[in-house]
């Protein structure tokens, strides 16, 4: 493991630990469609505890097989806090009637940059394609598994900082929610310092 991914796996479990201390006992008064939405968002949050566990135990095929949970879980969650989503599609959401596509979901996101609405669009439009093939065993898994002579794991540790920045950036994002939510002004704007201090982290 090179200095930067291990840099980055540092910043991702300093952040979950402070994320989970700031949020874990908080009271807010929410709605239906805010609880369901907010449980959704809980299991991207477990989902990127789980990444950053797995690779910091050297799986990393695993780890990138929650790259499309991960990002689903997010963008459901997202979807079902937007004002423009009508009662009845939360409702059939919640029952299990009709429940619409990933990519339908982001194809009615409006393409808003402030409302972080254009983060996942472009992500998706980048990342979607990969994060199916390697959510089913793809592709990008078995040609990394194959070397001269040998049979095992070799992701590129390029690849997997730029998974681990996905996974961070949606927990700080979701934080960002939660912390909103509670009218948490104190801990947004240590959210805020921690996310200028992670972006920087590069190669």
């Amino acid at each position: 493991m090179d200095a930067v991914l291990e840099q980055k796996l540092s910043n991702a479990v300093a952040f979950a630990t402070w994320l989970h201390e700031r949020t874990n006992e908080i009271e807010i008064s929410i709605d239906r469609r805010a609880q369901i939405a907010l449980s959704i968002l809980q299991h991207s949050l477990d989902i990127g505890d789980a990444i950053v566990c797995l690779l910091h135990n050297g799986l990393p095929g695993p780890a990138l097989t929650l790259a499309r949970p991960l990002f689903e879980s997010y963008v459901r969650g997202y979807w079902l806090l937007s004002k423009k989503v009508s009662d009845k599609a939360v409702d059939n959401f919640i029952e299990g009637r009709h429940p619409k596509k990933l990519r339908k979901i982001i194809n009615e996101l409006e393409n808003n940059v402030d409302s972080g609405a254009a983060w996942i669009k472009n992500n998706s439009k980048v990342n979607l394609k990969s994060f199916d093939e390697l959510t089913h065993g793809g592709e990008p898994h078995y040609l990394r598994h194959i070397s001269e002579g040998r049979i095992e794991p070799t992701y590129p540790d390029a690849e997997l900082e730029s998974y681990l920045d996905l996974a961070l950036e949606i927990q700080m994002r979701i934080g960002h929610i939660l912390l909103s939510m509670a009218n948490d002004l104190d801990g947004l704007g240590q959210l805020g310092q921690f996310a200028s201090t992670v972006r920087g982290v590069s190669r």
